[in-house]
């Protein structure tokens, strides 16, 4: 009998010890998860924070070479040419390097500001999609009763594995709610801007041949 209930008792603890370990690895998941949302956002930040480096950068390259422009009518019309080709479709086509010059000048920001913001609400719509099958899971468990986990002995007394595990599903509604917020907000200061600077409201330039540019 001593030998049955010390080899009960030993079951006990292994148990309980195995118990301990899941909760304790469920806890570190669940902060994990936490820092992993709000990195996510700030990769979403620095990836906007890039396209609008690199577009200023190469608006900045070309505002210079305007200020010390000093070649032949060849070298104008090809300049002229080259700054059709890349910002036609965005800030549209001019047929002088004065036009291209006052262009720059005056909404060329604007258009490093929608690069940033595009670049930022892709970033947050990867986002939104990991978030949502996430969301699709913490619903499973929660339809299913929660983790057992929940039950270890510093939930005794607290909100049930079912609560809980509602408790998460709601957290990841919410994560969604703010970051569609975001993605609308971005979207709608992007329309603003175009309108106001009118961006990318032109067609491609066209060539003799057909061949678009």
């Amino acid at each position: 009998l001593r030998v049955a209930l010390s080899a009960i008792g030993i079951g006990l603890v292994i148990g309980a010890i195995s118990l301990l370990i899941e909760g304790i690895s469920a806890l570190i998941s669940k902060q994990s998860e936490a820092k992993k949302y709000q990195e996510d956002l700030n990769k979403a930040t620095e990836s906007g924070q890039k396209a609008y480096a690199d577009a200023q950068g190469e608006l900045i390259k070309y505002q210079v070479k305007l200020d010390k422009f000093n070649g032949s009518k060849k070298q104008e019309k090809n300049l002229v040419d080259e700054l059709n080709s890349k910002y036609g479709e965005s800030l549209g086509t001019y047929k002088t390097l004065a036009e291209w010059k006052r262009v720059l000048k005056e909404r060329g920001e604007a258009l490093c500001t929608v690069m940033l913001n595009e670049a930022k609400a892709q970033a947050l719509l990867n986002i939104y999609t990991e978030k949502y099958v996430e969301l699709q899971q913490a619903k499973k468990v929660a339809a299913e009763g929660g983790d057992t986990w929940e039950w270890l002995p510093w939930n005794w007394g607290g909100k049930s594995a079912k609560q809980k595990a509602d408790e998460n599903a709601k957290t990841i509604e919410n994560q969604l709610k703010e970051i569609e917020t975001e993605i609308t907000n971005i979207y709608t200061e992007n329309e603003e801007l175009k309108h106001k600077y009118k961006l990318f409201d032109y067609a491609p330039q066209i060539e003799k041949n057909g061949k678009s540019t």
